[in-house]
């Protein structure tokens, strides 16, 4: 469960049920609803499981399921297992080099903070309900300050608008048949409000500062750079901090396609000294590495092993129980095989993580990252 005091919540405290935060208890079958708004059924049926249920086959049924559940314990599970999911699924992850001891003032900072009453807020960590969500304007809206063994983080909402194709019945021009024999297929483009959550995160023992841009079902990945400026900017005035610019982790594409012990890589791009430019996958559900399947190394062989990588994604498989594992991974790309980066490389200043359910997946991910980026070998001068 998660105590609740003042804007902050200390994850895996049992002392007050999460029903209390509500005012009332909200029915599962309401949380099954808010959870669809924020991540697709194979993750929402993950949590659902690790929460110790059954769900059913879809988010209807699921919701048909449990819509006379009132069971507070596993109510609180689900609740916890949404927060985690907020702080580390689906993030685009800049970091920025920090002091010791600045580390440890922003934290202050953090725990101190007085967060203003919002719909937003209310909600959390749920989004909001589908009326309050179509008024949202899209600012940044501080909702929650998180503590955890491995830190403290500002949690901020944002409602961004994602535009759908949606194929349109043709019944619905039934009155104008003149119209539609112009027509094959009627396609309409609808705006949909996504509710996103971003946080700062500031951990207790690395000298940098995390900004995860929140990226669920794809909504802040085409203006993530955008994003990260304006969530940067925020918390820099919010805490009256000045931030360094992010590290560059061009350096851990390179050292990630050595380590062929290091996960499966599932994509790669690179150039040759041919001048080609290649981009190689991986079937998800299939065993095999980008950087060992016989195709590539034969390729290698034919321009004297002279490439240059500029993305590659890599892959684990996490426990979900004995019999059940889902996939995380670290992504990272740059624009080209050249750039204004140190040596004329590309400067890649973002890595994408996903499927994190747990804070021991996304964790484990940065731990990788720092170590192949080099930035343990950094010294942060006081």
């Amino acid at each position: 469960m998660t105590l609740h005091l003042e804007g902050i919540r200390l994850l895996g405290s049992p002392q007050r049920p999460y029903f209390l935060y509500f005012g009332i208890l909200s029915m599962i079958s309401d949380v099954i609803s808010r959870m669809e708004r924020r991540m697709s059924y194979t993750t929402g049926r993950r949590l659902m499981w690790m929460a110790g249920m059954l769900p059913g086959n879809g988010w209807q049924a699921s919701r048909t399921k449990y819509e006379s559940s009132e069971d507070e314990n596993l109510h609180g599970r689900l609740i916890d297992l949404l927060i985690q999911h907020t702080l580390y699924s689906d993030k685009h992850v800049k970091l920025h080099p920090m002091q010791p001891s600045m580390r440890k003032a922003v934290q202050s900072k953090l725990l101190g903070l007085t967060l203003e009453e919002t719909d937003e807020r209310s909600a959390y960590p749920l989004p909001l309900d589908e009326e309050n969500l179509a008024k949202a304007s899209g600012k940044l809206t501080p909702v929650s300050v998180e503590v955890t063994p491995d830190g403290v983080g500002l949690v901020l909402s944002q409602v961004v608008v994602q535009k759908t194709r949606e194929a349109v019945e043709r019944s619905e021009f039934a009155h104008a048949p003149k119209f539609l024999t112009k027509y094959d297929e009627l396609v309409g483009v609808k705006l949909q409000p996504v509710p996103l959550f971003h946080v700062m995160w500031v951990p207790h023992e690395r000298d940098f500062i995390e900004f995860r841009l929140d990226c669920t079902l794809g909504a802040g990945t085409r203006n993530a750079f955008t994003i990260h400026s304006l969530l940067r900017r925020f918390c820099a005035e919010l805490l009256e901090v000045k931030f360094e610019p992010p590290h560059d982790l061009f350096p851990a594409i390179t050292s990630l396609y050595s380590d062929i012990k290091v996960g499966r890589a599932t994509e790669i791009s690179f150039s040759t000294s041919t001048n080609g430019l290649h981009n190689e996958r991986m079937l998800r559900k299939e065993e095999g590495d980008s950087r060992t399947q016989a195709y590539h190394l034969a390729g290698k062989v034919g321009v004297d092993e002279d490439i240059s990588v500029f993305h590659i994604c890599v892959e684990w498989q996490a426990r979900l129980s004995e019999r059940k594992s889902y996939p995380i991974s670290l992504s990272l790309r740059g624009s080209g095989p050249s750039g204004n980066g140190a040596g004329g490389n590309p400067e890649v200043n973002a890595a994408m993580l996903e499927g994190c359910l747990t804070s021991v997946d996304f964790e484990s991910l940065v731990e990788v990252l720092a170590e192949h980026a080099s930035l343990n070998e950094v010294a942060v001068v006081e």
